[in-house]
């Protein structure tokens, strides 16, 4: 199919009959710190009044005190002390801390205040427990969340803990078990389901279907943008703009813009049958978004649907959560025979290899990701051996000639 065909069939869209719900809601303001749960986001902050580790807030220093003469600041004291990290990182380290505390209070240490002795001999602890290696990495990180959540003028955690800790790292990294790297998802495993689900229907007068599309423009957003998940869940229908030639996307909050300083990603427009930006805009016709700042800010791309009468309908104010997400591409990809075992992460691989493949540098890369390291894009590159290959006849070798007597 060409490009020109392409175009002409595009408008076409508009004579299948299609149902849609009208939800006219209007937007309420809401503060970064509580976002609403109804609108699918779910919390990006901390929950207000979240204490990391189980802590009281009169565990951080010098609070009590204050608290006991003005009890009427607890709560803001709470909101200060609740958020310097993700809750999902604090947690990460609790498995560790909850063994801390019973460790100290066995041995009548003190916790949460712990001392440098503590710290030492829990690291003894777990040698002499055959404790693994993620264990012995996660350790000293887990003491210093503890101690930035107390507020700690100085810190109780002797050099030697990161000594020992490397040192038992290094020698159970022969014995851990291999990381399971996500599978890269290919462009010919893209065109396959862009073919399957918009262009083969279309040639039997068909719409796609709502569930397939809008897996689909997670997929291809995913192997454009390199975003996570939790990026592309908050999209909402104000947040894309469909600038003519490229969409762009506004990244109310991410991993890496954790105090909403603003962030974008773009997605150009290729033309022909597989342009991501075509896809972009059919999805807006089909279920009534309206892109730019007019759009709904409660109105997500990641919409949930609903059957009623036996027809399906976009649900736009609340968005679609991960397990079934994840759930409903790994079906979808089963049913048009793609059968390898993909996570929501190999797309982001399949995108950034392809991106490095294509020649691109490690510093445009990190650009494109919005990432802060120059060597993140490593962690998404799945190399091949033809990719091997070229960068090793780069080598300057020694010409035929050079061997003649």
């Amino acid at each position: 199919m060409t490009e020109n065909e392409v175009e002409e069939i595009i408008p076409n869209f508009d004579d299948i009959a299609i149902e849609e719900e009208i939800i006219d809601i209007q937007p309420e303001p809401v503060h970064p710190f509580v976002v609403s749960q109804q609108n699918g986001v779910g919390d990006m902050t901390g929950q207000r009044g979240f204490q990391p580790h189980g802590l009281s807030i009169t565990d951080v220093g010098g609070i009590g005190e204050i608290i006991e003469s003005h009890p009427d600041l607890y709560d803001s004291f709470k909101t200060l002390f609740s958020g310097h990290l993700a809750s999902s990182t604090h947690s990460s380290y609790d498995w560790i801390l909850r063994e801390f505390k019973i460790f100290c209070e066995a041995n009548d240490y003190p916790y949460p205040h712990f001392n440098k002795k503590s710290t030492l001999q829990f690291l003894a602890y777990g040698v002499s427990r055959n404790k693994t290696y993620s264990w012995f990495k996660k350790y000293r990180p887990s003491l210093v969340s503890l101690e930035t959540s107390l507020a700690r003028e100085t810190s109780e955690i002797p050099a030697a803990v990161a000594t020992g800790c490397a040192s038992m790292m290094r020698r159970l990294a022969a014995t851990k078990p291999a990381p399971r790297k996500a599978t890269p998802f290919g462009q010919e495993e893209l065109k396959i389901l862009i073919d399957s689900i918009i262009w083969k229907r279309y040639e039997r007068g068909q719409q796609p279907d709502i569930v397939e599309f809008r897996a689909l423009l997670r997929v291809v957003t995913y192997f454009h943008t390199w975003l996570r998940f939790s990026d592309y869940v908050q999209i909402t229908e104000r947040d894309v703009e469909d600038k003519g030639h490229f969409v762009r996307l506004r990244l109310p909050k991410t991993k890496q813009d954790q105090l909403f300083e603003g962030t974008y990603a773009f997605i150009p427009e290729t033309k022909g049958k597989y342009c991501p930006v075509m896809l972009y805009r059919l999805y807006a016709r089909y279920y009534g978004l309206e892109y730019g700042e007019s759009g709904n800010p409660r109105h997500h791309l990641n919409f949930v649907v609903y059957t009623q009468n036996g027809m399906t309908f976009p649900k736009l104010t609340q968005a679609l959560q991960y397990s079934s997400s994840m759930a409903q591409v790994r079906e979808i990809l089963r049913k048009y025979g793609i059968q390898k075992p993909y996570s929501e992460t190999s797309f982001k691989c399949g995108g950034v290899t392809a991106y490095l493949e294509a020649g691109a540098t490690l510093e445009s890369t990190m650009i494109h990701g919005r990432w802060r390291n120059l060597h993140t894009p490593l962690f998404y590159l799945r190399q091949t051996t033809e990719f091997r290959l070229r960068l090793a006849k780069r080598v300057p070798l020694i010409s035929p000639e050079q061997f003649e007597i």
